[in-house]
């Protein structure tokens, strides 16, 4: 009788087993997948038609207007970018030079110096007030630039030095700076 209890016992566990593993075979399935997923970032690239030259190193200017220097600033970057300018490093070695130079910024509305378009003018103001902008969320706002890829504008720099006898043996340096970021 054990014996058939124990046997009865190993024929139910059998059975819920083979239920059980039928059940779980049963039930429907469903798979949906979305390949080749993957993500890259833009960038904000600027460059220059002076690459490692200075635009202004006058070492003998005399009181009056001095020529109009102007460069040629591309954006290759991808995405959509806001551009300003600023002057970075303003070293006027204490003299008076930076409230006697006005510096005046033009930016073009074309894509050369040679076909400029219409000039707008950035900033026609004295170097030391000028330099209060000297990064990107001080920067020249008017005229800001929004480019596309591949754009470029000129931008037409033009130094007057007033007649001041004050100016005479003075030095200013400084970086003209363009910084785009991504909007």
């Amino acid at each position: 009788m054990r014996r058939r209890r124990r046997l009865a016992a190993l024929v139910g566990l059998v059975a819920v087993t083979g239920v059980v593993m039928q059940a779980s075979h049963a039930a429907f399935s469903e798979t949906v997948v979305s390949p080749g997923n993957s993500w890259a970032t833009g960038a904000v690239s600027l460059t220059h038609n002076s690459v490692g030259q200075a635009l202004f190193s006058d070492t003998d200017m005399v009181p009056g207007t001095g020529p109009a220097k102007c460069i040629e600033v591309t954006y290759r970057g991808d995405v959509d970018a806001e551009v300003r300018f600023y002057l970075a490093g303003v070293d006027d070695q204490d003299e008076p030079i930076a409230s006697l130079l006005r510096l005046r910024i033009e930016l073009g509305s074309r894509s050369s110096c040679a076909d400029p378009g219409t000039w707008t003018t950035l900033s026609d103001a004295t170097l030391r007030t000028t330099a209060a902008a000297s990064d990107f969320a001080t920067g020249l706002r008017p005229g800001v630039w929004y480019p596309t890829a591949g754009e470029t504008r000129p931008y037409r720099l033009t130094l007057t030095l007033a007649d001041d006898n004050a100016a005479q043996g003075n030095r200013a340096d400084f970086a003209l700076t363009w910084e785009a970021h991504s909007r």
